[in-house]
């Protein structure tokens, strides 16, 4: 047990009665206090300051979940918690969780067998940061470390670590700096400080990546949803600059590019969640997967300029966009592109990495 409530770094932590035996000893090692419940209905109000340990019955790790007809690049989602401690609003995650409870898997042997059953398949790059962020403390600490164990022993699989916060676990700085990418989700500052409530600033994002880089960590940087507003070039011009100012191209493995998306349900969800928001106020259109999207010719505008902004800095950084369409990719960068030669292109350069 903690000795004080401060080592729960000011989160409400359950353990259900299944789950015990799997986090007890590491609860009591970290000196968490807890409360052992039957089930999560004994909580009674949800909260992003609850964190629950629980046993998780579904597949850990899936392919992420891409639409047909828009580009994806073969990228795999390790889901070892769910819910985040975060408040952006347009997180779809507040449409796809009824709970704001962040629920903690317990179960890390199931989580390892998983990956055992692929590891021995070429090339495979996976992440953790689809329904969690990958760093926030204090219950990262409980899975990263079997998880870094295993991505150690096994080099020819490549863990990406995304983030919005500037704390870095103690535990990720032991391990050897060779095929885990801690990646940096970034955003203009205006968006950062408005829409992306209890996050790291963007300077502070940048100056733990800088640290990180330092110690050999490779880094990756997620423009992602990149927001359209008065103003927005100069405001994400101020990121990117900084960001090349901070961190040499040579320790950047690849850069992405998403503007903007979300289901209809959304935006009614995340404007009474948070009544200050202005960003779905815009123009949208339906795209082919039923999200809404920027119409195609602002978002091929938008991404031209982002891509000159980066080249000024940088000619041979790569940059690729998230979940776009072919068109869209061959406005922007003049070459056809296709699903699988962006996994070609991604895994050619994850496995040529310098390590």
């Amino acid at each position: 047990m903690a000795r004080d409530n401060e080592a729960n770094l000011g989160y409400n932590i359950y353990v259900e009665k299944t789950a015990l035996l799997y986090c007890k000893d590491y609860l009591e090692r970290e000196n968490f206090q807890y409360l052992v419940i039957d089930s999560e209905d004994d909580i009674g109000k949800d909260s992003k300051k609850n964190i629950i340990f629980k046993i998780k019955k579904g597949k850990f790790l899936e392919p992420c979940p891409g639409t047909p007809s828009y580009i994806c690049c073969g990228y795999y989602v390790l889901s070892p918690a769910e819910n985040c401690p975060f408040e952006c609003t347009y997180c779809i995650l507040q449409a796809y969780f009824k709970s704001k409870n962040i629920k903690v898997y317990a179960n890390t042997e199931d989580l390892i067998k998983e990956l055992n059953e692929i590891k021995t398949k070429p090339i495979f790059r996976i992440g953790t940061g689809e329904f969690s962020d990958s760093l926030f403390l204090p219950s990262t600490n409980f899975y990263l470390e079997k998880l870094l164990d295993f991505f150690n022993k096994n080099e020819n699989i490549f863990l990406e670590l995304k983030t919005k916060s500037d704390i870095i676990p103690e535990i990720v700085k032991k391990y050897p700096k060779r095929n885990v990418i801690i990646s940096f989700s970034l955003n203009s500052p205006v968006i950062t400080t408005q829409e992306e409530g209890k996050t790291a600033s963007v300077e502070k994002r940048i100056e733990s990546a800088f640290e990180l880089s330092k110690i050999g960590f490779p880094l990756s940087f997620h423009f992602d949803p990149i927001i359209e507003y008065d103003g927005w070039e100069k405001d994400y011009k101020y990121t990117i600059d900084l960001l090349f100012e901070k961190i040499d191209e040579e320790n950047i493995v690849w850069i992405s590019l998403g503007i903007l998306r979300f289901i209809p349900a959304l935006k009614d969800i995340a404007e009474n969640n948070y009544p200050f928001t202005m960003i779905f106020k815009r123009e949208f259109i339906t795209g082919i997967d039923s999200k809404k999207r920027y119409f195609r010719k602002k978002r091929v505008e938008i991404y031209k300029k982002m891509l000159s902004m980066i080249r000024n800095k940088s000619e041979k950084v790569f940059v690729y966009l998230c979940m776009e369409n072919e068109d869209v990719w061959m406005d922007v960068f003049g070459t056809k592109m296709t699903g699988k030669k962006l996994k070609e292109l991604m895994d050619k350069r994850i496995k040529e990495w310098k390590r």
